[in-house]
């Protein structure tokens, strides 16, 4: 299936997905307080957080080795891969056990839901290495019907248990435990059933596995410090009930991540592709679609400032309609932040993953420093500047470094047939 085909499918897959996110969050915020979301907001920053220390790359690596290793030897390699997030799963309960209070108190999140978040960590591994399989495969299809099914699963029990039962926000903490319960066994029988599994463990590929993940644990970990301090920053600094506003605010400014996962599942392999080719025709296509992608995010980015205020004076209840003032500044961050990522892949292909790490110290760094200054500056506003400003610098960095690494005619697109 061509690029734009591609392309399309996951686009689709993740309008359906994102709007059923979204759909949700309106419903939400007619059925919670603001204090509520707020602490609803802060218990899925948490599981951000701790999934990539849990996952170890391990779906990075799976979907690389797709195209070196014999099939029987792929499913020892996924088998084996596992080994280290288990461990780490086992580890991170400990260490939560053993710190349950203070954590609690930093994290703004209850006690047995801490508790459980390695738990669900693990579980997620499962289904997005079968997503990795399908794209690696280059069967879009399987992959959008696996996350629709699951998006449709998630929002479905999000209604039952809020909406039906009465449930405050730990309503949506339940739907995603069991959602992903159940599709970590749905997966593994799949896995099996298509002989993507082999119980076999091999030191070898355990050791290959950690070597390719953990130096992107921070890459990984340092993105998702950036995208969850600014709303830690406002629990501490000004409180629960602002946190729930900005979270409604930012939910909307980030919609801008719809083009960016759409075309990351379809970027990367069609990047991998071009890269070895290394002919002219096949440098300016790549350049292309950069220029291409970075116009069409730019665009959604003046709509959502366009649309947004039609959208909280109609539809998002009168509690949360602050809310529009963020929606702007996240959504030009985020359109900075997807083009960050479009540009890693350049990193991974050159097997440089340490730059990667390296942008992830300093981008924490900065915006850990941005959130708490502005914040105090000019209120929980400050941080979707920091959100903007930290975003934007790191963009601008990881592009200069592909220029150096990259000979690319930045300059000639326009010359595409």
């Amino acid at each position: 299936m061509s690029f734009l085909k591609s392309f399309s499918v996951y686009g689709l897959t993740n309008i359906f997905g994102k709007g059923l996110t979204f759909l949700l969050a309106i419903v939400l915020t007619h059925k919670l307080s603001p204090e509520d979301f707020g602490i609803y907001a802060l218990f899925t920053l948490v599981l951000a957080f701790a999934f990539p220390l849990v996952h170890l790359g391990v779906t990075s690596s799976y979907e690389v080795e797709f195209y070196k290793l014999e099939k029987e030897e792929l499913g020892s390699y996924l088998v084996s891969s596992l080994v280290n997030p288990f461990f780490v799963f086992l580890g991170m309960t400990a260490m939560i056990v053993l710190l349950i209070e203070p954590l609690s108190v930093f994290t703004g999140v209850p006690r047995k839901w801490l508790l459980v978040i390695p738990f669900i960590s693990f579980l997620k591994i499962i289904p997005a290495t079968t997503a990795a399989l399908f794209r690696a495969m280059k069967r879009p299809w399987k992959h959008a019907l696996l996350n629709s099914l699951l998006s449709l699963t998630l929002f479905a029990l999000t209604l039952a248990f809020i909406v039906y039962y009465g449930m405050n926000w730990q309503g949506r903490a339940y739907a995603i435990m069991f959602s992903q319960g159940l599709f970590f066994l749905m997966c593994i029988a799949t896995l099996y059933v298509r002989g993507a599994l082999r119980f076999s463990i091999k030191k070898k590929y355990k050791t290959n596995a950690l070597k390719f993940g953990l130096p992107l644990v921070p890459f990984i970990v340092g993105a998702i410090v950036v995208d969850i301090s600014d709303r830690l920053f406002i629990a501490s600094l000004v409180n629960m009930e602002q946190v729930g506003i900005y979270n409604i605010g930012y939910k909307v400014g980030a919609m801008v991540g719809l083009l960016q996962t759409a075309f990351l599942n379809a970027w990367n392999p069609f990047l991998y592709e071009r890269l070895t080719a290394n002919t002219s025709k096949d440098k300016a296509r790549v350049v292309k679609y950069i220029y291409l992608f970075a116009l069409s995010s730019l665009l959604f980015t003046i709509m959502l400032k366009i649309l947004s205020p039609l959208l909280f004076n109609h539809i998002v209840a009168i509690e949360y309609q602050a809310g529009v003032d963020f929606v702007f500044w996240v959504a030009l961050g985020y359109m900075f932040l997807s083009l960050y990522n479009l540009l890693s892949g350049f990193i991974l292909y050159a097997k440089k993953n340490i730059l990667l790490s390296y942008l992830a110290v300093l981008s924490v760094s900065l915006n850990l420093f941005l959130n708490y200054w502005l914040i105090l500056t000019y209120g929980a506003i400050g941080a979707a500047y920091a959100t903007l400003i930290s975003f934007f610098i790191l963009f601008i960095i990881l592009f200069v470094i592909v220029i150096r690494l990259y000979d690319l005619p930045w300059l000639s697109f326009f010359k595409i047939k």
